[in-house]
């Protein structure tokens, strides 16, 4: 699990990390601006959680909040905001741009169990749990997780693909299209049998981007995978919390009937 630390203070932001290294073995990212946040993010970066300072220079938290909810690549990030002070019109404007929760400093014992809430509740809402997927599908609990160990799997296969494919000096054969279109079509399978509606969407306009053909130097093509990149990590961490311990047998058989 990845956590981002944004405070322009270095004690504050210092302390936030020390307190929730429980919550993961990933050094937390420390960003001492909004400004940094967004280039780190934009780079790349693969956040679980936003945990930032209300008050920064450059960026605020605020400001950084609106800027990250109307980003098609990760306007998804669960986002909490540390404060001292809580205002009510700060707190009824963070709450209708989609802050998930405030903590209130110092940090207590009750704030990391609040964030491990927050980034559990993030986590299984990205798509049907194993009982009620099992129910609905009439499938077993090792089906269920080959179906996500298969997505994952693929997915990444396919994002690597694309991103071989962006060259301008590569042709891309008949041959590529027809592998990249089956990776295409196990990933929607199984994104719409288990409701992850973002995702699913996400590999629908890659898809009719593609069919284009215009692959290099293409901003948009280039923001939808890193969508995807993001939400398969997020994927990897709920099977990792939530799923099997070891590696399912015949998930391949499943990738391959998906």
């Amino acid at each position: 699990m990845n956590l981002m630390i944004v405070d322009d203070d270095n004690v504050s932001r210092l302390a936030i990390a020390q307190i929730l290294s429980t919550l993961t073995a990933q050094e937390p990212f420390l960003a001492d601006s909004g400004k940094a946040a967004m280039k780190a993010l934009k780079q790349g970066y693969q956040p679980d959680l936003i945990i930032t300072d209300v008050r920064m220079p450059e960026i605020d938290g605020m400001e950084m909040l609106d800027i990250i909810r109307q980003d098609s690549r990760f306007g998804l990030v669960p986002v909490m905001m540390v404060t001292s002070s809580p205002e009510q019109a700060m707190v009824r404007q963070a709450m209708k741009i989609g802050v998930q929760g405030f903590i209130l400093k110092p940090l207590t014992d009750e704030a990391v169990k609040r964030v491990r809430a927050v980034v559990d509740r993030f986590h299984a809402s990205l798509l049907e749990g194993p009982q009620s997927a099992m129910g609905r599908l009439s499938i077993s609990d090792a089906k269920y997780w080959g179906y996500l160990q298969a997505l994952r799997a693929q997915g990444r296969k396919l994002v690597l693909s694309v991103r071989l494919i962006q060259g301008e000096s590569v042709h891309v054969t008949h041959g590529d299209e027809a592998a990249i279109q089956k990776m295409m079509d196990t990933c929607l399978g199984i994104s719409k049998m288990f409701g992850m509606a973002h995702l699913n969407k996400a590999l629908l306009n890659m898809g009719v981007l593609l069919k284009t053909r215009v692959y290099a130097r293409n901003i948009r093509l280039d923001e939808l995978i890193q969508a995807i990149e993001l939400y398969l990590h997020w994927l990897d961490v709920y099977v990792e919390h939530q799923g099997p311990r070891v590696a399912l047998a015949g998930e391949g058989n499943v990738a391959a009937n998906a």
